[in-house]
């Protein structure tokens, strides 16, 4: 009842105090034609710009006060999430089929939702969940200030699904982004590799990654191979430990081109993927299934 009370006195004010300066907005106006011989009346423009921001500003106020009695803003902020979900629609990464694209993902047209009115906007940059699956093309791993790295940030704490087409770009940037949120990793699929060295920079634990897909791309997997004796001097087919060891939420592994897989071991897996690999001898084939051993699931 309180409150009531004083929203309706706030109101009155308003009214009042926007009254008040259209009185005098009105004298002003009808004299401004009027000038004194040594221009002493004569208000300067940056009294006038002053005006002019005092007004701007006190009319979004005024327009916020006015988009809150909208019903749908009457909505708690829990139940008005649920409804940008939907609007959102489906966009979840695919575990078991990761080289397909992600649904659709309209950045531009889902970004909209922060512009409509303030409370939109704080209720969904206040929802880190929305911002996920994050899709890197070529063009947005070279710029900075492409949506991803937006809706990288905008992630906050939460859970990370990150897919990443490489396609021959060559800014580090994204990696080491991504290798300093390996914590929060749910999913990562990294397309298209043409380095497979950047795998290194993801040495730390990863609790929460769910699913992994490193596919190399065909551009480089031509390249020949090094031998175990020639030392590495040659494109290397065994793939680097990974998030130092750590990944006891992984279920689902697709990778291309490795063959050997050096102390990674993935204990947990219940989905294995492998594609273009080349086994020379049965005794290369072994390596596969100790990793098959090495995975109970």
């Amino acid at each position: 009842m309180i409150a009531a009370n004083q929203s309706r006195i706030s109101i009155v004010d308003i009214k009042r105090l926007a009254e008040d300066i259209e009185g005098r907005l009105s004298i002003l106006s009808s004299t401004s034609d009027t000038h004194s011989p040594d221009g002493s009346d004569d208000i300067d423009v940056c009294t006038l710009d002053t005006i002019d921001d005092t007004l701007t500003h006190s009319l979004s106020q005024v327009r916020t006060l006015r988009n809150e009695k909208a019903p749908i803003n009457t909505l708690p902020p829990e139940i008005l999430v649920i409804i940008l979900e939907i609007l959102a629609g489906p966009r979840s990464l695919s575990s078991t089929s990761p080289l397909s694209p992600p649904g659709s993902i309209n950045p531009l047209g889902w970004m909209a939702v922060t512009h409509v009115c303030r409370y939109w906007r704080r209720t969904a940059l206040g929802y880190p969940f929305l911002w996920s699956p994050i899709v890197f093309s070529p063009p947005d791993i070279e710029n900075i200030a492409s949506l991803p790295y937006e809706w990288l940030r905008r992630s906050s704490g939460a859970p990370l699904d990150v897919q990443i087409s490489c396609g021959g770009a060559t800014s580090t940037r994204v990696w080491t982004k991504l290798a300093e949120r390996s914590q929060r990793l749910r999913k990562l699929h990294i397309l298209d590799l043409t380095d497979t060295e950047i795998l290194l920079q993801f040495n730390g634990e990863a609790p929460l990654l769910e699913s992994l897909c490193l596919r190399v791309s065909d551009r480089i997997t031509d390249i020949p191979r090094s031998d175990e004796d020639d030392g590495g001097a040659l494109l290397s087919d065994e793939l680097p430990l990974l998030f130092a060891g750590s990944t006891p939420s992984l279920r689902y592994l697709t990778i291309t081109f490795f063959t050997r897989f050096g102390g990674n071991q993935f204990a947990n897996l219940t989905y294995l993927h492998v594609a273009d690999q080349i086994y020379d001898t049965p005794s290369d084939l072994s390596r596969l299934l100790v990793l098959l051993e090495t995975s109970p699931g």
